[in-house]
């Protein structure tokens, strides 16, 4: 029988859980954060997920373990608590790249062009990724259910995610667990693909 078990993320768990949220969005990942010759997108995302502050930060994210094996991560936010984040993650930024953090910033913007800020009343669901070796065993659907829980907790009206058009199978996947698209915000590089905005509302 199956163990799973849903918990908040450990700076320890950065060697396990930074490939998957790569995974989650690797072309708006590398077009953001990738500086050939310094860095890879991993190299940042491993220093800002074991860091205190930023929304990459461990403190923001739940990693699932199936069978004692870490196999899923969710990122969750508000647009409050988004919107607080926003000067940790451009500290984050500028701790790791110096003077290329203006690119970086200026890249970041695209990809919130086509990724926005969440409505007020919902909870977003960003950075979900299960392993390849756990995929067909449901996991990511209990992370959603693990997310709806806490947004009713906290009093929200609905959850929230984009989901990139290039990746129909997942659009299919929420649309099987209730959410609809609400939008669709094109993209105005070739580099990374237009997302869909998609809601599931209590």
């Amino acid at each position: 029988m199956s163990e799973i078990a849903i918990r908040a993320a450990q700076p320890e768990d950065w060697q396990q859980a930074v490939p998957l949220i790569y995974t989650a969005g690797p072309e708006a990942f590398d077009f953001a954060f990738t500086q050939p010759g310094f860095c890879t997108v991993q190299d940042y995302l491993s220093r800002a997920f074991q860091g205190e502050r930023g929304q990459f930060s461990y403190r923001y994210h739940w990693v699932l373990l199936h069978n004692g094996e870490l196999m899923g991560t969710m990122l969750n936010y508000d647009l409050q608590s988004i919107q607080k984040l926003h000067w940790p993650t451009v500290r984050s930024v500028l701790g790791h790249y110096l003077w290329r953090s203006l690119k970086v910033a200026k890249r970041g913007a695209v990809v919130e062009k086509i990724m926005p800020p969440p409505a007020d009343g919902v909870l977003m669901v960003a950075n979900l990724a299960i392993s390849d070796q756990a995929q067909g065993l449901g996991l990511g659907s209990k992370l959603i259910a693990h997310a709806e829980t806490r947004a009713r907790e906290m009093g929200k009206r609905g959850l929230a995610l984009d989901v990139s058009i290039a990746n129909p199978s997942a659009q299919k996947l929420y649309e099987r667990l209730g959410f609809k698209v609400l939008d669709e915000n094109p993209s105005p590089t070739e580099l990374v693909a237009g997302h869909r905005h998609m809601e599931l509302v209590f």
